[in-house]
This record gives structure tokens, C-alpha cells and sequence, in this order.
């Protein structure tokens, strides 16, 4: 896999984002539809099983790190968790778009040096999210979606605010459900990729833990009707945000590449485009 050339979009380089599955029933879902409308090609790659096809994450533009029934700290018992870990902090290194959902935001969060543990208690189901927008990087992230937003949410653990990043939305039981990094890193703790069928699949093969934690099955799949209209508005905004910060970050890439281009440098061009990008990128909010 590392070795894969990239496509070509409407004659120009394709945008090729990355996504780690850690369980069957845990896809990109709606999110896989809002990249193909923005002309994003979008790998999704078992890393329980094909982990290690993937020796560097060069050969693409951005990271998707989807959900998970396991914690950040199971390594022991998940063998592809470390070198996942170790592509995740190349991606961080090599200043990709990364995004990260539930487990795949805990992941973020750890490699950016924040703190994961068991959150205050679980939450599971259809929860109010408060969206935070008091800073001017969360105000023009969240714009006019109207706050509290309903949100699906399926944690037990959850993560610190990792340095220099911008909190973005809570809950009552998880102070951060959601933080932006220099508009290039993005973690949510809630869903909003999740399906109905999907929905209706967690609850059947996760229907021990809804016995252990006393939720009524019944209740999590109804709230998928009762709160359709306003799950949709989320969703469909943050699909859009996830597919902007992904091209926006690439475009600032390519900025960088063509300016380094022009001037002569005592560096290797690909070195010195990573240097000119840690001197001068500037991210839209």
C-alpha cells in the first residue's frame, strides 16, 4: 500500500485520505459520502488485519482514525495498536490533515500528549452537545449551527485538551467532546458519522455492555427517529468541515512545495518544504 500512486480528479492530483477501522461495524459511514461530493478518495484499511501493508502514510494527504471498542492503553491485547500509533505520529510530524472519531479522537489526543481515562461515567445514546463557541477558531468552525446540537455518543474513556488546541464542544458527564488543532487536526468524542443501520448494529453486538451499564437498547434506536432532523444538521456540517480541513490542509501543502521551488535552498526540496511549512503556514479557520 505504500508503495500506490495517486489518481487523477478532473486532471488534477487526487486528494487520497486514509482511514483506520478497528472493528467491522465501525465505518466511515455518512462521513464517506461527504468526501466523494468534495472529489476525496477514501482508503479504508482493517488495521486488525492489514496493519502492517502500510509502512508510512506519505503517500497520502490526510488520516481518518475511525471508532473502536478498545481503549488507547490495550496495545497488549490489540498487537496493531503500536505500529498504529507510530503512523499516527507520522502523520502529526509530516503535518497532515488528521481526524478522529470516539476511539480514533483518543488516539489524536494521546499522540498530541493530552491524558485519556475513564470519563466521569459512560455515555451512550442520544445526548445534548453543547458547542463552544466563546473562541474565534470554535465560532467560525461551529458558524450558525444552532447549539445544544444533538449528537450520537457511544464512550467510556475520554480525553484531556491537548496543548495549543481549541476545546469545541461538551457535555454534561465530558468536559471535551471536541478540540481543533491549527486547523489541521480535528477530534470528536461524540458520532456523527454514525448510520441508523449502524446504530442498530452496535446495539446487537455490543448488547453486553448496554446490560452492564443498564441503557435500554429500545431507547438508543429510537432516538435515531426523534432526533433525525437535528442529527442531520450536524453531521452534514461537520462532513463539510472534515472535507475542507483535509483539501485546505493539502492546498497549503502545495503552496508550500511551489514557493520552495522557486527559491534555491542548500536542502533537499521535500526538507525544505516541511521547513517552510513549521516557518509560515497560516490555517483558515
Amino acid at each position: 500500500m505504500g508503495g500506490w500512486a495517486r489518481g487523477k480528479v478532473n486532471g488534477h492530483s487526487a486528494m487520497r485520505v486514509l482511514a483506520f477501522r478497528h472493528i467491522d461495524i465501525e465505518g466511515p459511514g455518512l462521513l464517506e459520502a461527504a468526501l466523494a461530493e468534495r472529489d476525496i478518495e477514501l482508503t479504508v484499511l482493517d488495521a486488525w488485519r492489514d496493519i502492517d501493508q502500510v509502512q508510512t502514510v506519505a503517500n497520502f494527504d490526510g488520516l481518518l482514525l475511525l471508532g473502536g471498542p478498545m481503549n488507547v492503553a490495550n496495545e497488549g491485547d490489540f498487537p496493531f495498536m503500536a505500529p498504529e500509533k507510530r503512523l499516527i505520529r507520522e502523520a502529526l510530524d509530516r503535518r497532515m490533515g488528521c481526524v478522529g472519531i470516539c476511539l480514533g479522537a483518543q488516539l489524536l489526543a494521546e499522540a498530541l500528549g493530552a491524558r485519556v481515562a475513564s470519563g466521569r461515567h459512560a455515555e451512550i445514546g442520544w445526548m445534548p452537545l453543547e458547542l463552544r463557541k466563546g473562541e474565534p477558531a470554535a465560532a467560525a468552525f461551529w458558524g450558525d449551527l444552532p447549539s445544544p446540537a444533538s449528537a450520537f455518543h457511544w464512550h467510556g474513556q475520554a480525553f484531556g485538551l491537548p496543548e495549543g488546541a481549541t476545546a469545541l464542544a461538551s457535555t454534561e458527564a465530558t468536559e471535551h467532546q471536541a478540540f481543533l488543532l491549527g486547523g489541521r487536526v480535528l477530534g470528536t468524542q461524540f458520532h456523527f458519522e454514525v448510520t441508523a443501520e449502524m446504530a442498530r448494529g452496535w446495539a446487537a453486538a455490543y448488547r453486553g455492555e448496554l446490560r452492564e451499564r443498564c441503557v435500554n437498547p429500545s431507547g438508543v434506536l429510537e432516538g435515531c427517529a426523534r432526533h433525525a432532523e437535528a442529527y442531520a444538521l450536524l453531521s452534514r456540517h461537520l462532513g463539510e468541515r472534515v472535507a475542507r480541513l483535509f483539501l485546505d490542509n493539502r492546498a497549503n501543502i502545495d503552496r508550500s512545495v511551489k514557493e520552495v521551488s522557486r527559491e534555491p535552498s542548500r536542502l533537499p526540496a521535500h526538507e525544505e518544504a516541511r521547513a517552510a511549512a513549521h516557518r509560515s503556514w497560516q490555517y483558515p479557520p
